[in-house]
């Protein structure tokens, strides 16, 4: 073959090549970005603290009597059809959306603190998830702490709006804390995440000192990164440069970069706080490679107070079941320590 022919055959797949990625790219920046923005599909689990462990609780913003109406509707009560009633006007986000969540006491034998009234722990579950998700994190917690388990925007009883990655649930979680603080009135409060709502209540911790410490489960370093995984282990394309383009999309439909929340920017900025890691070593959409050891190194050149605890075999967000026990007295022993100074 002549070097004419090998050129025209290098300009060729060139073109290819060039016409792909932009295809590629334009399609991640409108459809991929909607998909993300839509938050679909979300969880239809709808088990409350009461069915799941007989638990008493307060329902905030909504008619508690409305649990029991969607439970007796829905013999699965993980696939109900609907989320029943949505969330009324008490409680509000920045942006006006209605949030709605659990408030759930400790049990009326009271675990001592030196005298200390009883603590709180907020618990945010992550993307495409809700409050009834985040039940398996709540028995950790149950005897010692109170507990607020929130819905975000876009999931279970709260309103609905874009799936923003922590950009604007960080409000969400500002406007749960305004109303535990006045409702309840906490003389300390730890925030729980997982994934996508660690890095809520990372973004608002990094300017609300009412968060005195922090465990966040299985959570990204990048939104890039996270969505280039996801590309890769569910929708089985390349992550390049599609996720770039995702990214690029979501931050053009929201007037504001998604990148700004991600925890390896907002981590470093929590030097007065402890916080601990928990993940998932057997995680494919937050790998360990990408995403915890990324923080952790963020972290020890910031002089973050940090502590990290990792479970074999656990994927993404199950290390609360893969390491139950584990999970337990790690965020126990992490708490009382952080109550003590």
């Amino acid at each position: 073959m002549s070097s004419r022919w090998i050129r025209r055959v290098i300009l060729l797949a060139a073109v290819i090549a060039a016409v792909y990625v932009a295809g590629f790219g334009a399609y991640a920046f409108t459809a991929g970005a909607s998909d993300y923005l839509s938050g679909e599909t979300r969880d239809t689990d709808c088990r409350t603290p009461g069915s799941e462990f007989g638990w008493t609780y307060e329902a905030v913003n909504y008619d508690i009597a409305d649990d029991s109406i969607l439970l007796a509707a829905n013999p699965d009560p993980r696939k109900c059809a609907t989320q029943g009633k949505p969330a009324g006007e008490v409680v509000e986000a920045p942006d006006g959306v209605h949030l709605a969540a659990w408030y759930i006491p400790r049990p009326t034998e009271p675990v001592s603190f030196d005298g200390m009234a009883a603590p709180t722990v907020v618990i945010v579950h992550g993307g495409k998830s809700d409050k009834s998700g985040m039940l398996a994190y709540a028995p950790a917690f149950h005897d010692a702490f109170n507990l607020l388990i929130v819905d975000l925007r876009n999931s279970g009883r709260s309103g609905r709006a874009d799936s923003t990655g922590g950009l604007h649930e960080q409000g969400d979680v500002r406007a749960m804390l305004d109303w535990l603080e006045g409702a309840k009135h906490p003389r300390w409060v730890a925030v729980m995440g997982n994934s996508n709502g660690a890095a809520a209540a990372l973004a608002e911790a990094a300017g609300d000192q009412r968060v005195r410490a922090l465990i966040l489960d299985s959570m990204h370093a990048s939104i890039e990164k996270q969505l280039g995984n996801v590309i890769v282990t569910e929708k089985h394309l390349p992550a390049w440069p599609a996720a770039w383009a995702v990214v690029a999309g979501i931050s053009s439909r929201l007037g504001s970069s998604i990148q700004t929340v991600d925890p390896v920017r907002t981590l470093v900025q929590i030097t007065d706080r402890p916080i601990l890691l928990t993940h998932g070593l057997d995680d494919l959409l937050d790998r360990p490679s990408d995403s915890l050891d990324l923080n952790v190194a963020a972290a020890k050149g910031a002089g973050v107070d940090i502590e990290v605890h990792t479970c074999s075999g656990a994927g993404h967000g199950r290390v609360v079941e893969v390491c139950a026990t584990d999970w337990g007295d790690w965020v126990r022993a992490f708490l009382f320590a952080a109550m003590s100074t």
